[in-house]
């Protein structure tokens, strides 16, 4: 996810940060749907550049969600880096009070980039000082070692740059992008044996079992005592009505398109079409 600076409403002067990495995962099925919120509210309210939440979005649809601090280009890693430790110690804090348990400080080893242990030094003095549990993650841009030029010729075509362009976007520096193994990663942090561990544990912790086989439709706001079958048969006769006569031949056809409609559970999306269909109509939508 990114991460707002400051509210997701706000839209800084264009060269300023105004957004941060996020890593949020759904451990059960009232966080899948938080997470589908949070989505749909960083894109409609939150895009500037990027779809940004921000503290408001996530003390509201914290419930159900796992929250890993972000890599170095998260806000408390970038307050680290920019030498602001109280402000990082405060964001610090302030996830904590929002996701409680299921916040972790996020760390990575990249080799070649030095600028991380600087990073993780704090964090893991962070972790010790609040009892926020670590968890070392990749960054993973492709699958292989050897897939490292490949996805630099991809970089090239993403950014219309040429792959001889000095000052061109380039992550072959540090062709270290890639899916590790566990044994790599517990190489990596063989000092810090438990972050590690944690994303078992995490793993271990998710569960979700999301529905099948079962429409899910957004809410229609029906009559007083009506049902979505009972309000789909009256709107149709009515506005039948309006269209044709209704002949004994035309009653009995609708009844049988309403009843298999109904039978299959569709009243309400229909409801929900015709709202759509009525809505582009009235605002010259064609």
């Amino acid at each position: 996810a990114y991460k707002a600076a400051g509210s997701r409403l706000d839209k800084p002067e264009s060269g300023e940060k105004n957004s941060y990495h996020l890593t949020l995962l759904a451990q059960n099925y009232r966080g899948y749907k938080n997470l589908m919120k949070l989505a749909t509210y960083a894109q409609l309210e939150g895009f500037y550049y990027k779809p940004r939440l921000d503290f408001e979005l996530l003390e509201k649809y914290a419930e159900g969600i796992i929250c890993l601090s972000g890599c170095m280009n998260g806000e408390i890693p970038q307050a680290i880096r920019n030498n602001q430790l109280k402000k990082a110690e405060k964001l610090v804090l302030k996830y904590k009070s929002i996701f409680k348990e299921n916040f972790y400080l996020e760390i990575q080893r990249i080799p070649g980039m030095e600028e991380l242990e600087e990073m993780n030094k704090h964090l893991i003095a962070f972790s010790r000082t609040h009892n926020i549990p670590l968890v070392a993650t990749a960054d993973v841009h492709y699958i292989n070692k050897d897939d490292a030029y490949a996805q630099d010729i991809l970089v090239c075509i993403q950014t219309s740059t040429n792959v001889y362009d000095d000052s061109r976007m380039s992550m072959l520096d540090t062709p270290e992008f890639y899916l590790k193994s566990e044994e790599e990663m517990r190489d990596l942090f063989r000092d810090l044996p438990e972050a590690i561990d944690n994303t078992q544990r995490i793993a271990d912790s998710v569960n979700i079992e999301i529905p099948y086989g079962k429409a899910i439709f957004p809410k229609y706001p029906l009559p007083k005592g009506k049902t979505a079958e009972e309000h789909l048969k009256e709107m149709t006769f009515e506005k039948a009505a309006k269209r044709i006569t209704i002949t004994d031949e035309a009653q009995k056809r609708l009844d049988y398109e309403l009843q298999i409609i109904c039978s299959k559970g569709f009243a309400t999306y229909f409801l929900v079409v015709q709202d759509f269909i009525n809505w582009a109509k009235t605002h010259d939508v064609g």
